[in-house]
């Protein structure tokens, strides 16, 4: 991979964050209303409620933003802008628990690719610590238009069907996904979603993902997510005052879309 690698860009960013359901609506930050649903409980607007479950660990998450490369500076874009050929762009997130995170790149023309952590083994992420991707340079946006698509999957444990994939990449030096490892996505998240809209995207129920391969059976957990000036924080969802965490088994997914034409 170049360090500004071509970019046929759809990201599945799978963090280890896998969030919820198969057959549900997505909700979306960025290019579209924005707005959250309001949560119960702390009397704070609901966004100021996710950030600060971030902040202070009361919920496990991510908090993930977009920046292009302006004038020799990495400048915070929309992820719900439209991009345009030759726009280089940069991811950074920053987890708010020890875990593991798998970031897949999906293409307009519907190919899987890993993003994160090849062409390194190691995923494991620490709390508080800055991670980008690429980890360096940028990635450019080529002639093929359509929806780049990033999906994030992270986790507190390593998910076994996701290492062997990673692995079989590394020995074939290439970060294309095998078909096995595909289907044991889209059991999770369903099939690439058709919606031409730019931005953050989390699955909607909780729990109704599951996907069992190699003795794993892995549980989507669901997501509530807040966008701010620059960034985007997503948390798990969980009960008024109830610490939530990514127990053995479960993992949470949301998407970046970003939008090339």
């Amino acid at each position: 991979m170049k360090r500004t690698p071509p970019l046929a860009f759809m990201l599945i960013a799978m963090f280890c964050f896998v969030s919820s359901s198969v057959a549900q609506q997505k909700k979306q930050v960025g290019g579209g209303t924005g707005k959250l649903e309001n949560t119960r409980g702390l009397g704070l607007a609901a966004g100021e409620e996710i950030r600060q479950s971030f902040q202070r660990r009361q919920s496990d998450g991510m908090k993930l933003a977009v920046y292009s490369l302006n004038n020799r500076k990495y400048v915070p874009v929309d992820p719900g802008q439209k991009f345009k050929e030759g726009d280089r762009i940069k991811i950074k997130f920053e987890s708010n628990f020890d875990g593991h995170v798998y970031v897949i790149n999906v293409t307009p023309s519907g190919e899987r690719r890993f993003l994160f952590p090849f062409p390194s083994k190691n995923n494991r992420v620490r709390a508080g610590q800055s991670y980008d991707i690429p980890r360096s340079g940028e990635y450019a946006f080529d002639d093929e238009k359509g929806v780049e698509v990033i999906q994030v999957v992270m986790s507190r444990s390593q998910i076994a069907l996701l290492d062997t994939a990673l692995d079989l990449c590394l020995k074939n030096s290439s970060n294309v996904l095998d078909a096995s490892t595909v289907k044991f996505i889209e059991i999770l998240t369903g099939k690439a979603s058709r919606e031409k809209r730019g931005g953050v995207f989390t699955y909607g129920a909780e729990g109704r993902g599951r996907a069992r391969k190699q003795d794993q059976t892995i549980r989507q957990r669901g997501l509530s997510l807040a966008k701010g000036k620059d960034d985007t924080i997503l948390t798990l969802s969980h009960p008024q005052g109830v610490p939530s965490v990514l127990k053995p088994g479960e993992a949470s997914i949301f998407e970046v879309r970003l939008n090339h034409n």
